[in-house]
């Protein structure tokens, strides 16, 4: 008897909330998601994912709505056409809406302890445990929020649009499938537009913790220079001179092509750079990374530009903050 309740409660509740108070409480949570998760700069840009991008919390509440659309457009025109019932489409908004709650799981892991060293260790190919167990556990509970969410949405469409058997889970795959590739594209052209900075070069608000004894007795003024030197090329235009001293494997996943793109997105979005405030430059030393944080004033709000360097001295991560 339990474990039935247990089913009703947390994958089965459609049979005790649908319509209006189904998409009341499921709105308020996609909103309250959007908001917790763009503290840390994630953003479900599609039904079934996230990412790290810079975007402000309206930005993140539209697109995350976008998202729920994308699913709904797909479930309520895949009922029209495949149910011999009367659909409402209320009934599957409020049903959509409501499964997106378990989301709400992975906007609170981002507040994981390490999770932004761990991007810099990944985006640096170094795949070290003690580096990246943050970002592990963060997969493991998204993983587990969409799959919820998955089984709430197929247990929602097939109570809205009266559907059932291999029928009902064949319409509700494709449905899905639709809705992803949908929400992918809208989302996509979004951003674009938006000119939102993706995770490799749009930072985390969580700051990875520092070593205070390490960050106040080492010699930054070497990193400190090269990263000066790459934000003034980089305001020139001079990429050649902007990835001169970044690592191989930076090279690879962030060559002069992207670098471009990256800034031509940054300047699209916060204007021309006017000014670098050098004077302000902060360091921390993180799990064996220099990290130099350069406060950079553009035409509509100040940034931080932030440089990881490795043992070598060489740049292997280049995040906004």
């Amino acid at each position: 008897m339990k474990s039935k309740n247990f089913r009703q409660v947390f994958f089965k509740p459609f049979t005790r909330v649908a319509g209006w108070p189904a998409l009341g409480i499921g709105l308020a949570a996609v909103i309250l998601t959007s908001l917790i998760a763009q503290r840390n700069h994630i953003v479900f840009d599609t039904v079934l994912g996230a990412h790290f991008i810079y975007a402000t919390p309206w930005q993140s509440i539209a697109i995350h709505l976008i998202s729920w659309l994308c699913l709904v457009i797909c479930m309520w025109g895949a009922g029209k056409i495949f149910s011999k019932s009367s659909i409402r489409l209320i009934d599957i908004s409020g049903t959509m809406a409501f499964a997106r709650i378990p989301l709400i799981l992975a906007a609170f892991a981002g507040f994981l302890p390490s999770l932004s060293t761990g991007i810099e260790a990944l985006v640096s190919f170094n795949y070290s445990f003690s580096k990246i167990w943050s970002l592990v556990v963060f997969l493991i509970i998204t993983i587990f929020a969409i799959i919820w969410f998955v089984a709430l949405a197929y247990n929602g469409f097939k109570v809205s649009c009266n559907l059932k058997g291999t029928k009902c889970t064949i319409i509700f795959t494709v449905s899905l499938i639709l809705s992803q590739i949908l929400s992918t594209v809208l989302n996509l052209a979004v951003m674009k537009k938006l000119l939102l900075i993706a995770a490799f070069t749009g930072g985390l608000n969580a700051s990875a913790p520092t070593d205070s004894t390490q960050t106040q007795s080492r010699d930054y003024s070497k990193v400190n220079s090269i990263a000066i030197e790459t934000v003034n090329a980089l305001n020139n235009e001079d990429y050649d001179k902007a990835t001169a001293h970044f690592d191989a494997k930076m090279q690879e996943v962030f060559p002069k092509k992207k670098v471009k793109a990256f800034m031509e997105q940054l300047e699209g979005q916060l204007g021309k750079m006017s000014d670098v405030k050098d004077k302000e430059i902060r360091n921390a030393y993180v799990d064996g990374y220099e990290i130099v944080y350069v406060p950079c004033k553009f035409e509509k709000r100040e940034i931080t530009l932030q440089f990881s360097f490795d043992k070598s001295g060489e740049i292997c991560g280049m995040f906004v903050r």
